[in-house]
């Protein structure tokens, strides 16, 4: 009898537990008020570089080492900062990574438009350029004016 009494709360444990780790957000709302439909705001999503930083302030996920795929924003003018880390030998870079936040990047975003946040890296001596495209279009809407240069 107490084994199954044991085995049914450690079956109650695991269920909480593993309901609690769908609970952690993807997605930033950048904005205060009531939710906006799709068409009225503007979406941000990461794509091969991460959200780092919207309008000044540090998007820092809940769950350490994880990051918002996506940020909902009102249309307008906006400054992001992007994040990506790259895998390198480790006879460039002793910790056999790199991690690069770009610049402040101004962008104007509309309505109803979604925008990736791209990175990449050249091989050799290491260039690291990062950009913003606006999905709807392919259009590369910003850019870091000079690829930055790691060694």
């Amino acid at each position: 009898m107490c084994f199954r009494i044991f085995t049914m709360a450690l079956f109650s444990c695991a269920v909480i537990l593993v309901g609690c780790a769908g609970l952690t957000p993807d997605t930033y709302k950048g904005y205060v008020g009531e939710d906006a439909s799709r068409s009225e705001v503007a979406i941000v999503e990461a794509a091969t570089a991460a959200i780092y930083e919207i309008n000044g302030h540090e998007l820092k996920h809940p769950d350490p080492g994880q990051y918002y795929r996506q940020v909902y924003l009102p249309p307008g003018e906006h400054t992001i900062k992007l994040y990506r880390w790259f895998g390198v030998s480790a006879l460039i870079v002793s910790k056999g990574f790199i991690e690069v936040v770009s610049q402040p990047l101004s962008v104007n975003l509309k309505a109803g438009h979604t925008y990736e946040l791209h990175a990449d890296r050249t091989t050799g001596v290491i260039r690291v350029i990062l950009w913003v495209e606006d999905s709807s279009t392919g259009e590369i809407v910003a850019r870091e004016a000079d690829p930055q240069l790691l060694q």
